[in-house]
């Protein structure tokens, strides 16, 4: 996310994305991040990061608060704790109501609500809305159905012409009611080529059509590319 002379790098992929990402971040111009957010401890969130912050230093490291019990003891997460100790970079929790800035734009955190606790490590993603002039855009990260249900609930503004769609088109995300709520004009899935969980799920990109929202897929069109001038909204890709 870049506004102005902030950027806020949200994921990295698998540690053999990292390079990937570096190269996104050079092509945006981005050379020091204001923040790096990891929306929960899977490797397919986290595991780029320890490449980019070794080339790349961010200001600050934001996560989700996630039960000590149920946190990864892989390998690879205790690197991402060491880059981060190592190059001092501060590293705090965020739920929901938190905000920060992105030069003009706003980052609000939907969920997780402090205090609650889930089962399913995916639903202690960060959840974001980032709001611009009149228009707004909604990263899901992996968060699951309950936690959709849990925003609706507690009617929490959702709208958003841009929808970055949960857990990368799972079956388990994306319930009609949500996306009603969102009513997104645009919806990125950001899925593997040939993956071998079959994502995106066609129930999920059934849903999404019939809310009127056109699909862009990174297993089909690779990076997608979203601007705003606080009105209007073009999309681009790269194939």
């Amino acid at each position: 996310l870049t506004c102005g002379d902030d950027a806020i790098l949200v994921d990295a992929g698998e540690y053999a994305a990292g390079g990937k990402v570096l190269a996104a971040l050079s092509r945006a111009g981005v050379s020091s991040p204001t923040a790096a957010i990891v929306t929960h401890p899977h490797s397919d969130h986290y595991g780029g990061l320890r490449t980019v912050l070794e080339h790349v230093p961010a200001a600050a490291f934001y996560t989700s608060a996630v039960p000590e019990e149920q946190l990864p003891t892989a390998q690879s997460y205790g690197k991402l704790l060491d880059t981060l100790a190592a190059q001092a970079v501060p590293a705090s929790y965020l739920f929901a109501g938190d905000t920060l800035s992105l030069g003009g734009a706003t980052v609000t955190v939907l969920s997780p609500v402090k205090g609650t606790t889930w089962e399913n490590l995916n639903n202690y993603s960060l959840v974001l809305r980032v709001t611009y002039g009149n228009t707004a855009f909604l990263l899901m990260g992996d968060a699951e159905t309950e936690v959709e249900e849990a925003l609706l609930t507690a009617k929490t503004e959702l709208s958003a012409a841009v929808l970055v769609v949960g857990h990368h088109g799972s079956a388990t995300s994306s319930s009609a009611d949500f996306l009603k709520a969102v009513a997104p004009q645009y919806a990125i899935l950001s899925v593997g080529e040939d993956n071998s969980y079959n994502l995106p799920n066609t129930g999920v990109l059934t849903r999404l059509k019939e809310q009127g929202a056109a699909l862009y897929r990174t297993d089909l069109q690779g990076p997608v590319t979203v601007a705003s001038d606080g009105e209007q909204i073009p999309v681009t890709t790269a194939k």
